[in-house]
C-alpha cells in the first residue's frame, strides 16, 4: 500500500500556479492549468465554464463563431460560409448560363469568362455580362469582351446595393461592381486580365485540366498552376488576389476545396488581415482550425463545410462593425450566466468578483496586434 503521495506525482490541487496573460480574462493572473498555444493562453476557469455550458469547442473564441452564424454584412449575405456570399452565388450559375448558348462548352472558355465576370462581384452586372458575351461566338471572345465589359461597367457604375435591392441616384449603400474586401473597383483587374488575354487563356486551359479531375481540389495545386503560367496578373504567391482567383475558378467549375494542413497553411496566410485575426483569436494550428470548422458545420447543418469557408468566416467576422471585442458580444452575454467569478489580478486566485470579461482587441498587446 502506497503511503507517500510524492510517489504519485503532484495532484491537480498541488500543481504550482503559473502566471500568464489570459487572453480571455484580459489580464495577467495565476492559475494551475492553462490552455492554448504559444503566447495565446487562457486559464482553466474559462475552459471549465465553457465545458459546463456544453460548448462544442472549449475555446474562448468559439462563442463568437456560434453566435454569428446568421449575421449578415453590408452585402446582405451571411458571413459564415462561402456559399452564402454574393459573388459565389452568382458565379455558381455561370456554367448553367453558358449551357444556354450553343458553342459554349469549352471548360477553358467558361473559366476565362468566370474570372472576368467575377470582377463585378454582384449578380446583376455579372449575369448581364455573361448573357451579353455568350450571345457571341467563343471565337470572338478576345475581340468583343473588352467592349462588352466596359459597357456593363458603365451601365452599373451608378447603381448601388441598398436595403436588399438595386438602387440608383443615391450615395447610400455600396457599389455593385466592387468587392467590399478590396480597395479598387473590379474594372481595374478586369482590364489587367484582358491586357494579358493570351496568357490568361493559357492559364485557364491548364487550370481546366486540373479541375476536370474527380474529387476535391487543393488550393496548393491551383497556386502552383498559377505560378507555372506566364500570366503577368497572377502568380503562385500566397496573396489574397491569387487565392481569390483560384476560388472563382473552383466555384465556376463547381468544385470544393479539400481540408489538409498544406491547404490551411495557404488559407491562413492569404492576407495580413486574416493572419492578424487568427492570431488574435488564438487559432494558430491546423488541428484547432479543423475543430472549429467541424463544429460550425454541425451548427449550420452543412456537411461540406471546409477550411476555405472557415477562413472567409473569420475574415468577415473580424472586420464586422459589430465586433468591438476579440470574441464579440456573444461571450460577454454568456459570461454573465456561466457562474463563478473571474480572476482579479496577477498572482490572484479565483474568488468573488465581477463575471468574466473579454479582452478588447487593442488590449492584447502581447499578441503583436497592429
Amino acid at each position: 500500500m502506497l503511503t507517500h503521495r510524492a510517489n504519485l506525482g503532484p495532484s491537480m490541487t498541488e500543481r504550482p500556479p503559473v502566471t500568464n496573460f489570459c487572453a480571455a480574462c484580459g489580464c495577467r493572473h495565476s492559475h494551475r492549468r492553462w490552455y492554448g498555444t504559444g503566447n495565446w493562453k487562457y486559464c482553466g476557469i474559462v475552459y471549465g465554464r465553457l465545458l459546463r455550458r456544453g460548448a462544442r469547442v472549449c475555446h474562448p473564441s468559439w462563442p463568437a463563431y456560434e453566435d454569428n452564424v446568421e449575421t449578415i454584412d453590408e452585402t446582405g449575405a451571411r458571413i459564415s460560409a462561402a456559399k452564402y456570399r454574393v459573388d459565389v452565388g452568382a458565379i455558381q450559375n455561370i456554367w448553367a448560363l453558358c449551357s444556354m448558348y450553343p458553342g459554349w462548352e469549352s471548360p477553358t472558355d467558361i473559366l476565362l469568362l468566370g474570372i472576368l465576370a467575377g470582377q463585378y462581384y454582384f449578380s446583376w452586372p455579372m449575369h448581364a455580362f455573361v448573357h451579353e458575351v455568350c450571345s457571341h461566338s467563343p471565337a470572338r471572345l478576345g475581340s468583343r469582351v473588352s467592349c462588352i465589359g466596359e459597357k456593363i461597367f458603365a451601365r452599373f457604375q451608378c447603381s448601388r446595393f441598398w436595403r436588399n435591392g438595386l438602387v440608383t441616384g443615391t450615395s447610400k449603400g455600396i457599389g455593385v461592381t466592387k468587392n467590399p474586401s478590396e480597395r479598387r473597383n473590379g474594372i481595374v483587374r478586369f482590364r489587367q486580365i484582358l491586357d494579358d488575354f493570351t496568357n490568361s487563356r493559357s492559364m485557364c486551359a491548364a487550370m481546366a485540366a486540373y479541375l476536370q479531375k474527380p474529387g476535391k481540389v487543393s488550393i496548393v495545386v491551383m497556386l502552383k498552376i498559377l505560378g507555372e503560367s506566364a500570366s503577368s496578373v497572377f502568380s503562385g504567391k500566397t496573396t489574397y488576389k491569387n487565392v481569390r482567383i483560384c476560388r472563382i475558378m473552383a466555384v465556376t467549375a463547381q468544385k470544393e476545396f479539400q481540408n489538409s494542413p498544406q491547404d490551411w497553411n495557404v488559407f491562413s496566410r492569404m492576407s495580413p488581415h486574416l493572419r492578424s485575426a487568427l492570431k488574435r483569436r488564438g487559432i494558430t494550428t491546423y488541428e484547432l482550425a479543423i475543430q472549429f470548422a467541424e463544429a460550425i458545420s454541425n451548427v449550420i447543418g452543412m456537411p461540406s463545410y471546409t477550411l476555405n469557408d472557415f477562413s472567409i468566416y473569420t475574415c468577415l467576422l473580424d472586420r464586422s462593425k459589430e465586433q468591438n471585442t476579440i470574441h464579440g458580444e456573444g461571450i460577454l452575454r454568456r459570461a454573465g450566466g456561466l457562474g463563478g467569478a473571474a480572476p482579479q489580478a496577477a498572482g490572484g486566485a479565483a474568488g468573488g468578483g465581477p463575471p468574466l470579461e473579454v479582452a478588447r482587441v487593442d488590449s492584447v498587446a502581447c499578441l503583436g496586434n497592429t
